[in-house]
């Protein structure tokens, strides 16, 4: 059996599928251990993984983003991009690494896990020093260039022959050196503060060619195609979060009978301070609809959304794998996880998101043809309600949603991590 480290930033929907690779990977006998932010400690602990926490400028508290890094809610566009690389991933690279190296100092790990935003892993592949294996998890859309991908970031739409190639190359050396260049010279002033003989070229979202193996966890039907895909790589499914059977259920549940179609509209458990951002325009866009609406706040208490429609009803929280086959449509800000919850069921989507990775997870719903991409963060009721007509009219949206959902079924990540584990450990001791 291996000894695992698995390093997660202190974001709740990168925790969540880490922690359950843990959990899975102490059940099947390996020693396990896991740093992320403090406030998911009892979490961590309940689960039976022993907990290292973050420290420093890595322990931030992703519940209220704008309030923890002043300055962030003035930004914009590709401004709020630059501000949440260089705040959110690159200022925590040293004491995630601190962490990360008194932890390996304390007892050596014999594999290290990773998810795709836990920065502090960097200097560990940029040293020449001996290291453990290292495997990366991948928890947003794959960031890795290529001539033949719209470069990440920009979310542009999938499109293919020399004129697509050529616009994604002028975009992506925009990107890489208007857009990024500062947080690339910061990456790499961290790099040396951490290493001093840092060995590391090359763009900083392309790090997962770097590891000894990246998991993607996704499925390639929910990616664009990716021929010069390194042979490090592989698409492995998601990790999708497991009802206990314990939480109970509003008592409106027995309404989900199927009389008349179920719209779900959440913004996630981050981008939640503003519930009029998406759950607000829902609300109103489909109050004359013969729907019925179900909205999940990620946390904010449902009386934030004010006097109800007749036809919706609110929650905090529900468990996405019971609700989810009781659903039509979700709207949805496009987060990774809720994106994959739904179309693991076969659910379409209608996705209007514009912070972070989600712009990228929209275009790709389109693409694959599972949904609508809304092209906006912030939509107006009509839009949704328009869009929500379209989903509900058209089979195309649930027969793509069916396709992805097929290969989700067919996937298996825990056992897939779990075999690779296992793989380098037999490699380390022949």
């Amino acid at each position: 059996m291996a000894d695992v480290l698995v390093c997660a930033s202190s974001i709740h929907g990168h925790v969540a599928p880490m922690l359950e690779i843990a959990t899975h990977l102490r059940g099947a006998g390996h020693t396990v251990r896991m740093t992320t932010g403090t406030r998911f400690g009892d979490r961590v602990s309940r689960a039976g993984v022993e907990f290292i926490p973050l420290s420093g400028a890595s322990d931030i508290d992703d519940t209220d983003l704008d309030t923890a890094f002043p300055g962030r809610s003035e930004t914009r566009g590709v401004g709020k991009v630059r501000f949440d690389v260089s705040r959110l991933f690159i200022d925590p690279i040293r004491s995630q690494w601190d962490v990360l190296t008194d932890a390996l100092q304390r007892r050596p790990a014999d594999v290290v896990l990773y998810e795709t935003t836990f920065m502090g892993i960097a200097p560990l592949l940029a040293s020449p020093a001996p290291r453990p294996p290292v495997i990366g998890c991948g928890v947003i859309p794959l960031t890795l260039s290529s001539p033949t991908v719209p470069p990440f970031g920009a979310g542009l739409p999938y499109a293919e022959g020399r004129a697509a190639r050529f616009r994604n190359r002028v975009v992506r050396e925009g990107i890489r050196h208007l857009v990024m260049g500062g947080p690339q010279r910061e990456l790499r002033r961290a790099l040396t503060d951490c290493v001093p003989e840092a060995r590391w070229s090359g763009y900083f979202m392309d790090g997962a060619a770097r590891v000894d193996t990246f998991l993607q966890l996704s499925v390639t039907s929910l990616d664009y195609p990716r021929p010069d895909l390194p042979p490090n790589i592989s698409y492995v499914g998601p990790v999708l979060p497991r009802h206990s059977g314990s939480a109970a259920l509003p008592e409106w549940w027995s309404e989900l009978d199927g009389s008349r179609p179920v719209v779900l509209v959440t913004q996630g458990t981050l981008d939640v301070l503003d519930l009029d951002r998406l759950i607000g325009p829902t609300l109103r866009g489909l109050a004359s609809e013969d729907v019925l609406v179900v909205a999940v706040t990620g946390g904010p208490p449902v009386e934030r959304l004010g006097p109800l429609p007749a036809n919706a009803r609110a929650a905090t929280f529900l468990p996405f794998d019971v609700l989810m086959p009781k659903v039509s449509v979700m709207v949805t800000n496009g987060g990774f996880g809720g994106v994959h919850h739904a179309l693991a069921h076969d659910v379409p989507l209608v996705v209007a998101g514009s912070t972070e990775e989600k712009p990228e997870i929209a275009a790709r719903v389109s693409w694959a043809g599972a949904g609508i991409n809304l092209r906006t963060g912030t939509p107006t009721p009509t839009q949704v309600r328009d869009a929500v007509r379209s989903v509900l009219a058209n089979d195309s949206y649930r027969t793509g949603a069916r396709v992805v959902g097929d290969d989700i079924r067919q996937s298996d990540a825990l056992g897939t991590i779990a075999a690779t584990v296992t793989e380098r450990l037999v490699r380390l001791r022949p």
